[in-house]
């Protein structure tokens, strides 16, 4: 069963992960149990997990409101705004504001393991540059009984032309 982690690792120390886009920095393929057992280390190593990658290692992820988590929130630019290339490309398509909605799951530890554009901003750039720095987001332990719990939330961007 294939496993995706987004990251920026140019090595993963695993004969079964493979770097897509021809080695560059971007997603790592974990295609084997060696892979897996090496997940935890990806992670510290600022690998993120999206997709399915954390479905048979626990509990499901519980949904909260955005405002339960972000007082969490230890690390990472809560405002995500377009570069310039892109801030242009929304001004010559004459788009007053976008909206990107974007899905954040929080594995117990805090970091996020799963972001999965809602409503995309139909400016790719844009969608990719918020869950790259969305993937640099840092919480605190979400804790529900007395036990920190995995969570999952939906984050909008809200950019407007001035």
């Amino acid at each position: 069963m294939k496993k995706r982690v987004v990251g920026f690792l140019m090595a993963a120390g695993c004969g079964g992960a493979a770097m897509e886009s021809g080695g560059s920095p971007a997603a790592i393929e974990l295609v084997d149990q060696g892979c897996l057992d090496h997940a935890h280390e990806l992670a510290a190593a600022g690998a993120v997990f999206v997709g399915p990658a954390h479905a048979s290692t626990g509990p499901a992820p519980i949904h909260v409101d955005a405002t339960m988590i972000e007082g969490h929130r230890i690390a990472g630019e809560k405002h995500i705004h377009p570069d310039e290339r892109t801030q242009r490309a929304i001004q010559k398509a004459n788009v007053r504001s976008t909206a990107p909605s974007f899905k954040i799951c929080l594995g117990v530890d805090g970091v996020p393991t799963e972001i999965v554009a809602l409503r995309p901003s139909c400016f790719p750039r844009y969608d990719e540059h918020i869950k790259e720095r969305m993937s640099e987001w840092r919480y605190s332990q979400y804790v529900v009984n007395g036990e920190a719990v995995a969570v999952c939330t939906a984050v909008t961007f809200v950019y407007k032309l001035e």
